[in-house]
């Protein structure tokens, strides 16, 4: 590649990019040279020519990243008087790049958002309401309504998340965000309008969805609009855009401020709640992104409220089977069907819930009563771990890959520290509960050699929970220790099993 000594003019720019995208081997020369440019006083003037229709697509890119750069970058130098021309040449670039390509387009939307933050408290105060007045079909012949629609719903989606990550003097930041939640109505009532239409597309309604989620970042406030809530969940139930409505609910419950609605968050249990038949029949359908997506957003909901769901049982009688339920979906999150990591990685997300729930019961005043209403859940849990927990047949695992194999070991130790948690609830109902188990898979195990894999469950478990049993327990570990002498030790696993458990009593 040619010296071009910094010179910034829009043919030297296409042959660098030419270079950029073609040329590996200068193509670092290249990345230096066109960095230089972008940062250039120049590059106000270029940007606009790259972004001619008739320029190549590579050209277009660099042009709309280039006038990003500058305005959130280098805008002190602009001066003041240029801000309304910079403005008029944005929103016509997006009038015109309405149709695509989408790429180019984004990168103006993005380029624009960065105008707004820039001059929103001063030369600019209406700029939301005076680009709604703007992305009116009449003002954008060549594209049709939605499409309208659409790039509106972007561009404000991109306002709230490029503001998150502007640079901005401390000063200013709280100055800004004012500034924006001053339209908060506006934009909710937009996303409303379009969600409450049965006939709106669903690329329409997806971009609705991503435009609620990403404001609820600007604050707390967002979370007032109970009615956009029941729309996302309505949204959920509709294929096109259940996963973007899912993300959209966990973005709300994982709100920094949502602990301060505790109704709106009951609300959204109670709704939660109703996903019997969209959990099986996801599942049947063995759409695992979304099941992931469906318990992500329960779990989300249970870790962060989970004190909330403990005073609900306790304080609100008529919700109890409600909360119950609910967890009744985590407690179905850990037991999912099929072997871990090959036929499902849904189970693994749960585990944190776990720890937080008994910790959030073992830690109330209630204490005593949590107990009893808990009981059922933990013992269903460890019965539901000591079937995770077992490896494939040997067949199986040898095919394993060696990330597969890891994958395992660490889930399993996961597994370990939850039934822990389990013997923090259970106590001895656990000790019980595991040699009941062990005297089964004993004789499992000495029927068919081949079948060791739930003896070697229930020593894994055994030992997870020894480490936490009190010393002078006198009913249960004696038994547990004159059991040893029947475990058929015929498998390596059986013996490791045996052994590790053994030592972890005598100390």
């Amino acid at each position: 590649m040619e010296d071009l000594s910094n010179q910034f003019t829009v043919e030297n720019i296409e042959r660098t990019l030419h270079h950029f995208y073609h040329d590996v081997e200068s193509q670092a020369q290249a990345n230096k040279f066109l960095i230089s440019a972008q940062t250039s006083p120049e590059a106000w003037q270029f940007a606009w020519q790259l972004l001619h229709p008739t320029k190549p697509y590579e050209a277009q890119f660099f042009g709309a990243s280039t006038l990003h750069a500058k305005v959130s970058k280098q805008w002190n130098e602009l001066p003041s008087d240029h801000y309304g021309p910079l403005r008029d040449r944005l929103l016509a670039s997006m009038f015109t790049y309405t149709t695509g390509p989408k790429v180019i387009l984004t990168r103006l939307c993005i380029a624009m958002s960065s105008f707004i933050i820039q001059t929103i408290t001063d030369f600019w105060p209406s700029a939301i309401s005076d680009l709604m007045s703007a992305f009116q079909p009449q003002n954008i012949p060549n594209a049709s309504p939605q499409q309208v629609a659409n790039v509106l719903l972007e561009l404000l989606t991109v306002l709230s998340e490029e503001f998150q990550t502007t640079h901005l003097a401390q000063a200013r930041v709280g100055i800004v965000r004012n500034c924006l939640r001053q339209s908060l109505d506006l934009v909710m009532n937009l996303v409303q309008s379009v969600l409450s239409k049965t006939s709106a597309p669903a690329d329409m309604c997806e971009m609705s969805l991503k435009c609620y989620s990403s404001w609820a970042l600007l604050g707390p406030a967002v979370l007032e609009y109970k009615s956009l809530l029941l729309l996302a969940f309505d949204s959920v139930y509709r294929d096109e855009i259940s996963q973007t409505a899912l993300e959209t609910l966990t973005n709300i419950a994982n709100h920094p401020e949502s602990s301060k609605h505790p109704t709106l968050i009951l609300e959204m249990i109670e709704h939660i709640t109703k996903f019997d038949d969209l959990l099986k029949k996801t599942s049947q359908e063995y759409d695992m992104d979304k099941l992931n997506s469906l318990y992500g957003l329960i779990i989300n909901v249970g870790e962060n409220h989970c004190h909330l769901l403990l005073d609900t049982v306790i304080n609100k009688p008529l919700k109890k089977d409600m909360v119950l339920k609910f967890i009744g979906y985590i407690l179905q999150c850990s037991s999912t069907p099929g072997q871990y990591p090959i036929d499902e990685i849904c189970s693994e997300q749960a585990f944190g819930f776990w720890y937080t729930l008994q910790d959030a019961i073992t830690s109330n005043k209630h204490f005593e009563q949590l107990l009893l209403i808990f009981h059922p859940v933990f013992q269903a849990l460890l019965d539901a771990y000591l079937i995770k927990l077992r490896y494939p047949p040997e067949n199986v695992y040898k095919q394993w890959k060696s990330d597969e194999r890891e994958s395992f070991r660490c889930y399993r130790q996961d597994i370990g520290d939850s039934i822990m948690y389990c013997y923090n609830i259970l106590r001895t109902a656990a000790l019980a509960n595991l040699m009941a188990h062990l005297n089964i898979a004993t004789t499992t195990a000495s029927n068919n050699p081949s079948q060791w894999q739930y003896l070697e469950a229930c020593l894994f478990a055994f030992k997870e929970v020894s480490e936490s049993v009190d010393i002078k327990e006198n009913q249960f570990i004696p038994v547990f220790m004159n059991h040893l002498r029947n475990i058929p030790l015929q498998h390596i696993r059986i013996i490791s099993a045996t052994m590790e458990a053994i030592d972890i009593l005598i100390k």
